[in-house]
């Protein structure tokens, strides 16, 4: 269902000389009376009356395509030069008649401004909390949307697995959309009288500028392991990244750090904003105790620096509690009582594709799961383990095209905890599924029992149908997509469905 907008000064047109303001260091040329009917950096979806921002992405650069996008009816276009290269006269920049061309050094950062501008600034009045790190992201998006939608808030969502408001959902094309789309979906929130937004913020967007413009109430760290070392190529450069969200907290914001990750220390020394620590094994100030795990949930008691309670938390495992204090420590933030925060965290059921049960009441237990990283897929075969009586089947590949680094880790961590591993695809991408689990098999010890079955769908079937009463399958590495990324192609598969239709 599409978004009610109720607020009578959320416009769908600007004029250009009301968004140039926004800019830093521009050089404009060309008529600054331009009605703009939207903004586009795909050059493919420019319409009559667009301002078009040429960016560079990972495979082609916008910039080419600008005589496409004036042909489309481009009414201004946004191009970058570097800073020492802005012309120093007004009439250094060329035009095409009637529309008008905009030199900035940094399209990216213009491109999120721009749009800011163009949708009203819709942040402002919303709160946005922003939840950074390797692994939990998404479950601690979902687990304070929990507690602050039983606090009687609306609350708009964005992660990896969707975004979403109130009946409305967009499947996601990143963890953090483009700016554009960004500002876009927020002014849509805004509109349908969305107050607090719940939001994944990766170390791509970071890196790429998508959050400019967004003035975070509250950050969030859960944790730094390997992972996207193909586009940051070392751990400090991807940490710097992360470190990008709580450099830009303004005075009035908070964070909340994971005290067990030794990168909580380094954000300590540049956050300049109040904060909360949260963690299970030395002294932080949210924490939990007198823990319990079982096959049905989680309980533990909940201490904060001004209460204590006893949770029951419907997920499973030990991360689940560290993403349950992660979302507590934002409510404690936000002064939510004890019992609305106890109450939120108990109420969530699940989480799409994040260790989610597969029961079709047979006798041994499945558990679809996103991990994509060693420490994810450490956890989630260790939650198995406590839960399940017998054999551990673990199901897995990595993704193509992406930190092949990773890989031997992953089949190691996998063979060394689990009894039976079985080595599959996962989302090949321009690579050969079999050199992508030759990365994997050399990262497992001889000796260990390993299976290799390319056809994912067969793997799945082979894990399944191994299991014995009290044994325990996990299907690891794609979670809630519900699509197998093959070359140019994209085809449809989700491992619960395939999962749920073997069982039955």
């Amino acid at each position: 269902m599409k978004s009610t907008l109720t607020r009578p000064d959320l416009r769908t047109t600007a004029l250009l000389k009301d968004l140039l303001p926004s800019l830093r260091e521009a050089k404009v040329s060309g008529n600054r009376d331009l009605e703009i009917t939207g903004i586009e950096y795909d050059s493919r979806k420019v319409r009559e009356g667009n301002l078009f921002v040429a960016i560079k992405g990972e495979k082609t650069d916008g910039h080419l395509y600008i005589a496409q996008v004036l042909k489309r009816g481009a009414a201004a276009v946004v191009c970058q030069l570097p800073r020492d290269s802005l012309p120093r006269e007004e009439g250094g920049i060329s035009a095409p008649g009637g529309v008008a061309h905009i030199l900035v050094p940094d399209t990216r950062e213009a491109l999120a401004m721009l749009s800011a501008a163009f949708y009203s600034h819709p942040q402002k009045d919303l709160e946005v909390f922003g939840i950074t790190g390797t692994n939990g992201k998404t479950t601690t998006a979902f687990l304070l949307k929990s507690i602050l939608e039983g606090a009687g808030e609306r609350v708009g969502l964005l992660t990896t697995v969707g975004y979403s408001w109130g009946e409305e959902s967009i499947v996601a094309t990143h963890t953090t959309p483009e700016s554009k789309d960004l500002q876009e979906i927020l002014w849509k929130m805004n509109g349908a009288g969305v107050t607090k937004v719940a939001m994944e913020v990766s170390s791509h967007s970071l890196e790429m500028k998508r959050t400019c413009g967004v003035d975070f109430r509250g950050a969030v760290f859960t944790n730094l392991t390997q992972d996207h070392l193909d586009f940051h190529k070392d751990m400090d450069s991807y940490f710097k990244a992360k470190l990008k969200l709580f450099e830009g907290l303004e005075a009035s914001s908070f964070a909340v750090l994971n005290s067990d990750d030794p990168r909580s220390m380094e954000i300590l020394k540049v956050l300049q904003v109040r904060h909360l620590t949260y963690g299970l094994k030395g002294s932080s100030q949210i924490s939990a105790s007198e823990i319990k795990l079982s096959h049905q949930g989680t309980s533990f008691v909940l201490s904060t620096p001004k209460w204590k309670e006893k949770v029951n938390l419907q997920l499973l495992g030990e991360f689940n509690i560290y993403n349950a204090l992660a979302a507590a420590g934002v409510a404690c933030s936000l002064d939510y009582p004890g019992e609305q925060i106890v109450f939120g965290l108990g109420f969530l059921k699940n989480v799409p594709g994040r260790a989610e049960r597969v029961d079709c009441g047979q006798v041994f237990t499945v558990l679809v799961d996103y991990a994509h990283t060693p420490e994810a897929l450490r956890g989630i075969i260790k939650l198995a383990r406590s839960v399940c009586k017998r054999r551990i089947i673990t199901v897995f590949g990595c993704g193509g095209d992406r930190d092949r680094a990773k890989r031997p880790l992953m089949g190691k961590i996998a063979s060394e905890l689990s009894d039976l591993t079985i080595v599959t695809s996962d989302n090949p991408r321009s690579e050969d599924p079999k050199r992508i689990m030759a990365d994997i098999l050399k990262g497992i010890p001889a000796g260990r029992e390993v299976l290799k079955i390319p056809d994912r769908k067969e793997a799945i079937r082979k894990g399944l149908g191994l299991a014995k009463e009290g044994d325990g399958v996990i299907i690891a590495g794609k979670g809630h997509e519900d699509y197998q990324l093959v070359g140019d192609q994209i085809n449809r598969f989700s491992d619960k469905e395939i999962a749920e239709n073997f069982l039955r």
